[in-house]
């Protein structure tokens, strides 16, 4: 298996395409103003609105103005689940290079080592989503809590409850989807370079023998004690908490561009916030942590997993942290 061929399909054939499609773009744009330019100038056509489309099942119980700032929003989610869905294919896929299979050389058969390279490399990718995290409810909280765009919005006839939830639902639907295409295009690059490497693990017992006692723990403790379906999930509710974090930080009155003399403190409280929970996830397996990361089904070791139960507390945390920054953004004054 060539690791070049995976970072062609995850890094060159993208921009390949998109650098095609925006040629061909740019190349209909001309062609469409030289015919204008050579077309004889048509008399001026009276004012005809372009009716609305029909709406679908999702927008039908809404009003126009409603529906018209939720296709607005939609198509912002969009853009952002194209963005992630390329980032999470990338971090998915990165345990599969060659580099990073081999990396401990053959102590560990060659099962094991594509299977713990694929699922520590997911793990991981929890340190990356808090910082797209960080960014996207800013993303999503800037239009109704900074400058002009949240006195713009303020004076639509929407309330500020429908314009909270109409940015953030895009935006949560938006990451979910982008980690759930992400996995199963990982898993399906799994199959086709290496096959269900899941069904051949080695019993510890077998190859004990064989291994260094760190390499035999790690097949023991944590190779054969992981759990993928867990690990995947974990990514879900860790990004959707520590987005409706984020979220009530930004919500917060010292989150305006009104403020200038606030603008460096606020950004730097936000890097330092957004590398302070990253540090903690990594360290997630440590005993001062290790409780506070089996409650908040923080998953970011490849080793026994925090039972299942415990996926409601990330869950309900979520919940309750976008209702109290709902409620700080229906309070904001500007």
């Amino acid at each position: 298996m060539s690791g070049g061929l995976i970072v062609f399909l995850e890094i060159i054939a993208p921009l390949v395409i998109l650098i095609i499609y925006g040629r061909i773009k740019i190349v209909r744009a001309r062609r469409k103003a030289e015919a204008e330019e050579t077309s004889v100038v048509a008399p001026m056509l009276p004012f005809n609105p372009r009716t609305e489309p029909t709406p679908g099942p999702l927008l039908r119980p809404f009003s126009t103005p409603q529906r018209a700032y939720l296709r607005q929003q939609i198509a912002l989610g969009k853009a952002c689940f194209y963005m992630l869905a390329y980032v999470c294919i990338v971090i998915f896929t990165s345990g599969l290079l060659p580099p990073y299979v081999n990396r401990d050389g053959t102590v560990l058969p060659f099962a094991e080592r594509v299977w713990y390279s694929y699922l520590e490399h997911a793990a991981v990718a929890e340190i990356v989503i808090v910082i797209f995290m960080l960014v996207a409810a800013m993303i999503a909280l800037g239009g109704l809590t900074n400058g002009a765009p949240a006195i713009f919005n303020r004076t639509r006839p929407l309330t500020r409850s429908f314009l909270f939830w109409a940015r953030v639902v895009p935006a949560i639907v938006a990451i979910l989807a982008s980690l759930a295409v992400g996995i199963v295009a990982s898993v399906v690059l799994l199959l086709i370079f290496y096959g269900p490497v899941w069904l051949h693990l080695h019993d510890a017992a077998t190859v004990g023998p064989f291994l260094s006692r760190a390499r035999y723990w790690i097949l023991a403790h944590g190779l054969l004690q992981a759990s993928a379906p867990r690990i995947f999930l974990s990514l879900a509710t860790t990004a959707l908490l520590i987005f409706s974090a984020a979220a009530v930080f930004v919500s917060q009155p010292f989150w305006s561009s009104g403020k200038r003399r606030m603008t460096p403190l606020v950004t730097f409280l936000s890097i330092f916030v957004g590398l302070s929970a990253a540090r903690m996830i990594r360290h997630a397996d440590l005993p001062s942590f290790s409780r506070w990361s089996d409650v908040l089904f923080v998953y970011a070791t490849v080793g026994p997993p925090p039972p299942y139960t415990y996926v409601l507390v990330p869950i309900l945390a979520s919940t309750a942290l976008l209702l109290i920054a709902q409620f700080c953004v229906a309070r904001k004054e500007l």
